[in-house]
């Protein structure tokens, strides 16, 4: 299940990602899933818990930039979008709202946006993911995926 996610960062940066993709693979899904029992256990020893944040996590953050890549024809980033999202999915994805996209969904090189320390956080009903672009000190943060589609990629809970 490759998944779709909005991108936010600090206003008064212009360097964020605009979204992420969050490729969820049976294997990742039920290594989430492993850490939620991680999670759950230690809210029970301390119910201040607020987050739990993991080291190392690849998701592939989207960035409109120019979209110019050397020796490659230039390429519209709204027009590339469109090709597979939705004026409805766009929609979804503005109110912070996940949106599956076709296996086939691939990012173009150019709209890779390079970045550090990247994490997956995760609180009691859903995951997300941060990190920082690359030589810019401000954080930038998904929406939340819930575990509803967690598992559903996992394959132990049935698409509604």
């Amino acid at each position: 299940m490759k998944l779709l996610l909005n991108v936010s960062i600090y206003e008064h940066c212009d360097f964020g990602a605009d979204y992420a993709l969050v490729c969820l693979t049976p294997e990742f899904a039920k290594r989430i899933l492993k850490r939620r029992d991680l999670w759950r256990t230690a809210k029970v020893q301390d119910t201040a818990l607020y987050e739990l944040t993991f080291w190392g996590i690849d998701v592939d953050w989207i960035h409109r930039g120019d979209g110019e890549d050397p020796g490659t024809e230039a390429i519209d980033f709204d027009e590339w979008i469109d090709g597979f999202v939705s004026p409805e999915q766009l929609k979804q994805l503005s109110g912070g709202d996940p949106v599956q996209v076709p296996g086939s969904f691939t990012v173009p090189e150019h709209f890779h946006q390079r970045t550090e320390c990247a994490q997956m956080v995760m609180v009691d009903d859903e995951i997300r993911f941060t990190s920082y672009p690359r030589h810019i000190d401000f954080e930038q943060s998904t929406s939340g995926i819930p575990f509803e589609l967690v598992e559903q990629a996992a394959g132990i809970r049935k698409a509604v």
